[in-house]
């Protein structure tokens, strides 16, 4: 179906209708149930590095159909061979993995630091550290990192003796529309001192 629908690079636009197939699906419902499975743990492989490593990393369904590929399609490998491979894989962490979106509910900020000072990216953190000042630019800066994405402007119009504060003080009014009027779509990046 994927190929059907032209995403034969991704091969992930059939994935949209995976909670309502598994949604329709008496038994398999009945079996997360049994087992206090929430649907919200499984109709989304993603978020899950053993089924969806990107390439060339291993993952669960490139080795499912790299060994049935070779078994079936290429003749390259037998079954008794297969078996040996399979047996002989184990779970490892990723090397890259150094942390993880629970590890940043969950750890102390102190050991999160801790973790990127052991790393590779220990060097990018010091110079990170020495930036003294945020900077904001309308044209895309050369030879730094920066980030270009939109955001909310967030403003408050509080209630003031029933009525919005706009609504009844031209000043407010007027503070609340420059607000708004303000550009959240610039270049936002770090100015470095290297002095200290």
């Amino acid at each position: 179906m994927d190929f059907l629908n032209g995403d034969y690079m991704n091969q992930e636009s059939t994935e949209v209708l995976t909670t309502e197939m598994i949604k329709h699906s008496k038994e398999i419902m009945t079996l997360l149930k049994r087992d206090h499975i929430d649907i919200t743990e499984i109709d989304n492989y993603h978020i899950y590095p053993i089924a969806d490593n990107d390439t060339p990393k291993l993952s669960a369904d490139r080795l499912e159909y790299s060994l049935s590929n070779a078994l079936f399609t290429y003749k390259l490998l037998d079954l008794e061979i297969i078996k040996e491979i399979y047996n002989d894989i184990e779970i490892q962490k990723n090397e890259e993995n150094k942390i993880s979106k629970k590890d940043l509910y969950e750890m102390k900020e102190s050991e999160v630091i801790d973790i990127i000072e052991s790393s590779r990216y220990k060097e990018i953190f010091n110079i990170w550290r020495k930036a003294k000042k945020v900077e904001v630019s309308s044209e895309e800066p050369k030879n730094v990192y920066y980030v270009h994405h939109g955001a909310k402007i967030r403003y408050i119009d509080p209630l003031f003796n029933g009525q919005r504060i706009s609504k009844c003080c031209k000043i407010a009014k007027k503070m609340i529309e420059n607000n708004l009027s303000y550009d959240m779509n610039k270049f936002v990046y770090l100015n470095f001192d290297f002095s200290n």
